[in-house]
């Protein structure tokens, strides 16, 4: 199995006993419905704790996101993908949204960035049900081999981005580490630091390094409000 990266998607055994999922007793007829229905999970940031793979997924609905935390054995795990491409989803989107997505994802395929989908995009794609409102945003994550490619994937979302879909999500580099690109963009405007996450661990960094992340491993530095912060954040 290739190694779990942060918003890829897996799939759960259903045979296997929902008491070993690490999921509290009022979500666990949901995850039981969630995975008889054949619908993927999401691979969440890990803790490095015992307990198997955190995962998680986000209840169905419109209003607010209701999102419920698994930890699963591997063995329990009976397939695993990236996220899916942007191109793949736009047809799941609001029709109004589609032309705009359909550029965009023609704009990164284009600069050798294609783009992928995380969140309630996804989640309505599976599901069939809607999640997506007026103002909902997409979220999108592209991976970048180096500093050209960041400074493309920022100016084709800059130029998309804040039409309708609004655009978030994050860059990832070649190294693991992944920034929220409006934070990026403000960070190289501005200066100041930016939240930085990897599959495992989570640091606060400057602009410059997001480009080599060169802080120990383990490090958050800055406001301290942000070491708690980044415990409980769901990716």
């Amino acid at each position: 199995m290739r190694t779990m990266r942060r918003h890829d998607l897996v799939w759960l055994d259903p045979a296997f006993p929902l008491a070993d999922f690490g999921v509290t007793e009022d979500h666990r007829a949901e995850l039981g419905d969630w995975i008889a229905r054949g619908l993927p999970l999401v691979v969440g940031r890990q803790l490095g704790q015992p307990g198997g793979v955190r995962l998680g997924f986000t209840l169905s609905g419109t209003g607010a996101r209701r999102r419920v935390e698994v930890r699963a054995p591997r063995e329990a795990i009976v397939a695993h993908c990236a996220p899916f491409l942007l191109e793949a989803l736009v047809d799941h989107a609001p029709e109004g949204w589609q032309t705009s997505l359909n550029a965009l994802a023609l704009a990164l395929r284009q600069a050798g960035m294609p783009s992928r989908a995380y969140g309630s995009l996804v989640t309505q794609a599976f599901t069939g049900e809607p999640c997506l409102r007026k103002d909902s945003d997409i979220d999108l994550l592209i991976d970048c081999g180096n500093h050209d490619e960041v400074l493309a994937a920022l100016a084709i979302l800059q130029a998309h981005g804040d039409g309708a879909p609004r655009l978030d999500g994050e860059l990832r580099m070649s190294n693991g580490w992944a920034v929220a690109w409006r934070e990026l963009a403000n960070a190289l405007a501005c200066g100041g630091q930016l939240l930085a996450k990897s599959d495992d661990d989570v640091r606060l960094i400057s602009a410059e390094d997001f480009f080599g992340v060169p802080s120990p491993p383990g490090a958050v530095h800055g406001n301290p409000g942000h070491h708690a912060a980044a415990a409980v954040l769901p990716a």
